[in-house]
């Protein structure tokens, strides 16, 4: 359902815990915030969906929602990074390939961008509105050659 498996959840959980601030609440505790976080992510569930299976007001939701985001954002600068971040060496893959180093000797990654759709508030939804005439956001991506990720900008109009 979270689209991992439980051990992994559970490390997430336990990370989030210990060094990023996620905290239970009075009528919630934190496991469950970040299971909701993840139904919202991995399956697109609504916040009046997640009240049905939850129990708890769609206020409750969408602020332990926005706790979860906020905790995985400051994740972010420790995961989402160079690991040389002057990229002074070149890639093996590049180096011990004669064919495609004479053209990508000076390539650090590749980058890639998508839209995805957004609900923006009414006052800003003219910022957002796509080549479908739909609201959507940017999302940009950088990885290295190992795939992993070195730059992400997420939510521009």
């Amino acid at each position: 359902m979270f689209r991992m498996n439980a051990s992994l959840f559970d490390k997430l959980h336990n990370l989030l815990l210990s060094t990023y601030g996620l905290e239970s609440s009075l009528h919630m505790n934190s496991m469950e915030s970040l299971a909701m976080f993840l139904l919202v992510c991995g399956h697109g569930a609504s916040i009046s969906a997640l009240h049905g299976i939850f129990k708890h007001s769609t206020e409750t939701i969408s602020r332990k929602f926005d706790e979860v985001l906020m905790c995985l954002v400051s994740m972010c600068k420790d995961y989402i990074r160079p690991i040389d971040p002057n990229f002074c060496t070149t890639h093996s893959r590049l180096t011990d390939d004669r064919r495609t180093m004479r053209y990508f000797k000076d390539c650090i990654g590749a980058l890639d961008g998508t839209h995805i759709s957004a609900t923006p508030p009414l006052n800003d939804q003219i910022r957002y509105i796509g080549r479908s005439d739909k609201s959507t956001q940017n999302v940009l991506a950088i990885v290295d050659f190992d795939m992993r990720f070195t730059y992400a900008s997420i939510g521009q109009p």
